[in-house]
């Protein structure tokens, strides 16, 4: 597997967008319950695979970034 150097900064960013991606498919997700016609190409099985992805990318993130750095996230 091929290796791919970060900063501190850029794995932060990373998180955060992982983060971020896991907030918004939560808030879309609850626009798909409440009915809101701007979701309707989602299913709630896609969208709970969506933030589930961001869930465990987050996590994984956060392992290989106290791998890199040392020290917790």
């Amino acid at each position: 597997m091929a290796m791919i150097e970060f900063t501190k900064e850029e794995m932060n960013g990373l998180v955060y967008a992982a983060r971020e991606a896991t907030i918004r498919f939560k808030r879309a997700r609850t626009e798909f319950r409440k009915g809101n016609e701007a979701y309707s190409q989602w299913t709630e099985e896609a969208l709970g695979v969506k933030i589930e992805d961001y869930i465990r990318m987050e996590r994984s993130l956060k392992v290989k970034y106290e791998e890199a750095f040392g020290e917790e996230w």
